[in-house]
Order: C-alpha cells, then structure tokens, then sequence
C-alpha cells in the first residue's frame, strides 16, 4: 500500500510553521497512486480552506463523516483547539491514519430519548476507532481527538477519533501504576481487570467512550452549547463531562450486561482517576474539563459512601462489580435531574445557573489532590513524537 512517507515530511514542516498555503501545496502535490486512497471532495476541500481560511467547507462532510477514502485512509490539516482555563490554544495541526472497523453500540438513541424523556436535540456523535501513523500541531501524540477541537463550524457535530490501540498502550504503560497508587489493592484489581483483560480491553475502552459521547447528545445537546457560548470555562465543560458520564451510565444499565456495565464503570474510573488527574499537575484551577469531571465523580462516590479512604489509599465499600454499579446510582441519578431540568429551561442561558449550582465539597478537592494527584505526580511525561510509519 502506498504511504504519504514521501511528502508528509514537507506537510509537517508547513504545519509546524503555521504555512496553511504552504500545506496546500503539499496537498496539491500528491501523486495520483496516493490521492486515489483519499476521498477526492475532502481533499478538495481541504485545500481550499487552507489557502482562503476558512474551514467551514469541512463542516458538512466531517458531520457525514466522510473523511476516510475506500482503504479507511484518512488526512486532516486544520486547526484544532487545546481547551485550558486561560483560554483556547490554537495552531494549525496534522492527523493522518486509517479508520479501524467498528460495530457501533445499538440503541442507544432510543434509549437516552428514554431517559430525558424527551427527543433528541441533535444526533448522537460516532466515536471512531483509528490507527494514527502521523500528527502534528494539537493533535501531536493525543489518543483522544475531541470533535469540537476542529475551528470550523459546528465541528462537535462530527466524530471524535480515538486510537484505541495508543490508549491501552499508555494506560497498561503508566495508567496502572497511578490506580495502584490511588486504590487500595483490592479495589485497583477490580477496576483494572476489564482494562488489562486479553483481547477485550480495546473493546471496553471503546464501548464506554462511545456511550459517553453519546451523553452529550442528552439535553440541549453539546453542539449547541458550544456554538451558544453556554460552557464559558473550564468548570462548566465540567460539569457536562460529568452529566455525560452519568447519563451514559444509566444507558448502559438499560442496554448491556451487567458484566458488561461494571467493565465500563471500571474504564471510566481508570481514566478519571488514572489518566485525567495525574496529566494535570498545575493545581485546580490550571485544568481541562477532565478534571473537575473527576472530582465531581470522586465527590459523589465519597459523599454517599461508596469509595473510603483506608490505610492512605481510596478503597471502594463494597468491591465486587455489583458493589461497582451500586456505587455510581446517584451519579446516574443526579445527571438524569440536571438533564431533564436543563431541557424545561424557559430560557436556554440558564444552563449557566443550572450549571454554576453544581457543587463539591471542599475536602473532596484535598482529596483529589493528595491522593490522586500527589501519588503519581511525574509518572506521565510528554507524549513521544509520532512520525511517519
């Protein structure tokens, strides 16, 4: 199979420079053998958005998700946004790779109509499994590609892009350490288990993000609080991570096993607690959304009792997988409210109130920071640069 090898070390050098008309031309430039792997209305449209400046001409084809030619290949120069607490950081960035096959979780529309009580504001976004071979600018070296990061319009209607393979590999790497030092032993094994599993543990990793995606698509639905402007900062994307969280926890109770519920439980707090926090070392207020999703989670959990803290570690109250799905009932619970409250809003900017009165305790930050952050402060550094395969 053909490869971008040959030009992406051009491209890559536009894109690091900030070239959009430079990348054009690299774009321009690819032989036919490598356009015919490429869809040709993407190309095009890639092209012309980087040599006038406006992206938008992506919009309708990212939401369709046609970005992958006949082979799965797929090639994105654009700008993508890092969310931080002090604001957006943007630069032109570079995602090459190849769609992986998927079978997508069935149900779940119907189901979180279910739950809210209501119909769908906007439709529920794919999550696709990829194999990246190279990236560059914001998306250098990340395993998960938000779909709302993309500056073109109405992005988040579109996939986000998670290389599952890169996520397992970076978790069983550091992520294990930090839940072994975070959780007493006995709570570390059962929560690992689902992660560390032969031959499942992708599909685990998959499954619980594409239903946490699929949260979002609850109440007013996250397209149209982004293009709203009603998740001003870093907290209140927070508190819609962790809605999300719930509302997919209570649809995967409807629609899965209870095996199947508990791996996805596990994953979640494997990611909260074992990637979110210890990635974000500069204090609460130097944060993504992640993190006070995390601490939201962790606030509930200590609240009604469900996690302990015992002999200096976190240790859930009763660790077996029932125990598990018992212990996220009020999380589930709390974000059914906020979502059915948030869609009887008389006016659609009292999210913002509605939001902004979501509370934690103040010895749950303590906690969060000396026991989760402290203990694997330094495990993860900077991801290792991606380059042609």
């Amino acid at each position: 199979m053909t490869s971008l090898v040959d030009v992406l070390e051009p491209l890559t050098a536009a894109v690091r420079r900030e070239d959009a008309r430079g990348a054009a031309g690299c774009l321009r430039e690819l032989p036919r053998s490598l356009v015919e792997q490429l869809p040709p209305e993407w190309l095009a449209a890639n092209v012309l958005a980087l040599e006038c400046g406006n992206f938008d001409c992506l919009s309708p084809l990212f939401a369709r998700c046609e970005l992958a030619g006949p082979g799965g290949q797929f090639l994105i120069v654009a700008p993508f946004a890092l969310r931080r607490s002090a604001g957006d950081v943007c630069a032109l960035s570079l995602l090459y790779g190849r769609v992986l096959p998927h079978e997508a979780t069935a149900g779940l529309g119907v189901q979180i109509e279910t739950i809210q009580r209501a119909p769908l504001r906007q439709p529920i976004n794919p999550l696709v499994p990829i194999h990246v071979f190279a990236s560059a600018g914001n998306v250098h070296g990340t395993s998960f590609v938000v779909s709302d990061g993309w500056r073109w319009r109405d992005s988040a209607l579109g996939p986000a892009l998670t290389a599952v393979t890169d996520q397992r590999e970076r978790f069983t790497a550091v992520g294990q350490a930090c839940i072994r030092r975070v959780f007493d032993t006995d709570t570390a094994d059962l929560v690992l288990e689902p992660l560390l599993r032969q031959n499942a543990a992708e599909r685990v990793h998959l499954r619980s993000y594409e239903i946490h995606d699929a949260g979002h698509a609850a109440g007013l639905g996250l397209a149209h609080k982004i293009r709203d402007n009603l998740l001003p900062s870093y907290w209140y994307r927070g508190v819609e991570e962790w809605r999300a969280d719930g509302i997919a926890f209570e649809a995967s109770r409807q629609l899965l096993s209870p095996s199947e519920v508990a791996d996805d439980l596990a994953s979640n707090l494997c990611v909260r607690f074992g990637l979110d926090v210890p990635r974000a070392e500069t204090g609460l207020d130097g944060f993504d959304e992640h993190v006070p999703a995390s601490l939201l989670t962790l606030d509930r959990l200590l609240r009604h009792g469900f996690i302990k803290v015992r002999r200096g570690r976190l240790a859930l109250a009763n660790v077996t997988p029932m125990g598990l799905i018992d212990a996220f009932e009020p999380q589930r619970t709390e974000a059914i409210e906020l979502t059915r409250r948030e869609l009887g809003l008389e006016h659609e900017a009292g999210v913002l109130r509605l939001y902004g009165s979501v509370e934690v305790h103040r010895a749950s930050e303590a906690i969060l920071d000396g026991m989760i952050r402290e203990p694997c402060r330094g495990l993860y550094a900077a991801p290792c640069d991606r380059g042609p395969p």
